[in-house]
């Protein structure tokens, strides 16, 4: 019994071995699985890693398209008159092509360029053409790129006008006397902005001015109030002589003198009946260019008459037809048509003065010796516009005086323009009145010149700007508020996104959608 129950079972050595092979094999099934679990997880972590840094290099690469956005805007602006400035779709003579750069401490790097924003999307753009009139819109195409990710983005870019962002722009120095909040004092409705110094004397600050006095970084003001603000770094203006050489290319304010409009400055008939004298025609609407050129005469200023002067009796007939007295239908101020502050323009018409005539065009004087408050100025304004450019003689520098009725026949301010660029003092007083802007800026005049004044409740609707300034005696600068102040023949102040912002992708050179876009 004993025999054959030992030979029914197994020895003990056999059994341990059996489990032993058990234990083995579900160690090495347990190893695989925990291997092929540890090889899915690195997998998941290697694929999420790769999935994150694509991602951040998408994102980072976007982030530098629009560096490169805001790279391009701010070149452009740093000074809008150099027709190499921006950076082309390609190299075009001496215009550079696409600018490529990089952030310090950033992977990766941008391409930017301009193209025009018209239905070609080519280039090369310019901010002026040759008459010196806005060109093309302007289009900016940056590509940001990061690990080899790419990503280019499209905008379109707007201009700021000179005149289209302040009321007055003290330039080096700006003084302010006689202000107060109501009619009748020295007053500016807009915004007031230097990158030297305000001196206000008397009531200031919010009183004094009705928006923002906008201080830029070094400038500095004997006032206080809430409206004081940061402008940031100083602002960059082009001179009058820059402004002349991008508007006429031949030759600037030396082709001015010679390419001018004073010979078709008008006067009425003097020895014509009274329906030369127009007294049939009632209404600046029935003015038309046939009836100017029918009805009135030479007033005697050639390309060469330098000096624009008060008429006298005996060269220019005093208007004595009743419809251009005060509150009259024809030659007399009327408040611009919109919902500015009705603080401009009194009541005033040519009745009984000495009248010039100035057709639309660019006018060249070395002197404005306009002291005599018996001449009216009609600037015709409806027919188109006119700018006045004043330059240095070649002699004696001596100031100006500009006293006079002045007539706009249409009041919208982006037509009429007067560029002063002698190294000396413009006074603009008595009952002088104009719907346009003033430009006064010369890098040769230092901190005092040029230098306009104005007093004797003198009335702008629209900027001033200049070097230095002196703003007094009842005088109302008016800034338009509705955006009528720019003009396309006006230079830019700066550029800014305008709209039309749009991701732009390619695959093997192909759109992924018709439009070229991804979004």
């Amino acid at each position: 019994m004993l025999f054959g129950r030992l030979h029914m079972n197994q020895p003990l050595f056999e059994r341990n071995t059996r489990k032993q092979g058990a234990t083995l094999i579900m160690a090495l099934a347990f190893s695989l699985i925990a291997a092929t679990i540890i090889a899915g997880v690195g997998t998941l972590a290697v694929s999420h890693f790769s999935r994150a840094r694509v991602e951040a290099d998408n994102a980072m690469a976007m982030q530098l398209a629009e560096a490169g956005i805001d790279y391009e805007l701010r070149n452009i602006s740093l000074d809008p008159t150099n027709p190499n400035q921006a950076h082309q779709q390609a190299a075009y003579g001496s215009m550079p092509g696409p600018f490529t750069s990089s952030i310090s401490g950033v992977d990766g790097s941008f391409t930017v360029y301009v193209t025009n924003d018209d239905s070609t999307g080519t280039g090369p753009w310019v901010s002026y053409d040759a008459s010196g009139m806005q060109s093309n819109g302007l289009r900016i195409v940056s590509t940001g790129t990061v690990n080899g990710v790419t990503r280019t983005v499209r905008i379109t870019g707007a201009r700021k006008s000179l005149f289209d962002e302040y009321a007055i722009f003290a330039y080096k120095k700006g003084n302010y006397s006689g202000a107060g909040a109501s009619d009748g004092s020295t007053r500016i409705v807009g915004d007031l902005g230097t990158n030297g110094s305000l001196t206000f004397n008397g009531s200031s600050g919010t009183e004094t001015i009705v928006g923002e006095i906008s201080l830029h970084t070094g400038a500095s003001t004997n006032t206080s109030g809430t409206n004081l603000v940061s402008g940031g770094a100083p602002i960059v203006l082009p001179t009058v002589s820059d402004i002349a050489n991008t508007m006429f290319p031949s030759g600037g304010l030396t082709y001015l003198k010679t390419h001018n409009s004073n010979a078709n400055i008008k006067m009425l008939n003097k020895s014509g009946s009274v329906i030369d004298q127009m007294n049939d025609i009632t209404t600046i609407a029935a003015f038309t260019s046939s009836v100017m050129n029918a009805r009135l005469v030479s007033a005697g200023y050639t390309t060469s008459t330098y000096t624009l002067s008060d008429p006298q009796g005996n060269t220019a007939p005093s208007d004595a037809c009743t419809y251009d007295q005060a509150n009259g239908t024809r030659f007399a101020s009327s408040r611009p048509a919109n919902s500015d502050p009705a603080y401009v323009f009194t009541s005033q018409g040519a009745y009984g003065c000495n009248v010039l005539f100035l057709p639309p065009g660019d006018y060249y004087f070395n002197s404005l010796d306009l002291k005599q408050q018996n001449t009216a100025l009609v600037l015709l304004t409806h027919l188109g516009n006119i700018r006045i450019w004043v330059d240095n003689p070649s002699g004696k520098v001596s100031d100006d005086t500009l006293k006079a009725t002045v007539i706009f026949t249409d009041t919208t301010p982006s037509r009429f323009r007067l560029f002063y660029n002698k190294l000396a003092t413009l006074t603009i007083n008595g009952s002088s009145q104009f719907c346009g802007s003033f430009y006064a800026i010369n890098s040769a005049g230092g901190t005092d010149l040029p230098n306009l004044n104005f007093n004797g409740n003198s009335s702008v609707y629209g900027s001033v700007i200049a070097n230095n300034m002196t703003i007094r005696g009842g005088t109302q600068v008016i800034f338009p508020n509705d955006g009528s102040g720019a003009d396309p023949a006006d230079l830019s102040l700066w550029y800014g996104f305008k709209s039309g912002w749009i991701e732009i992708a390619k695959v093997s050179g192909n759109p992924v959608f018709s439009d070229g876009t991804r979004n």
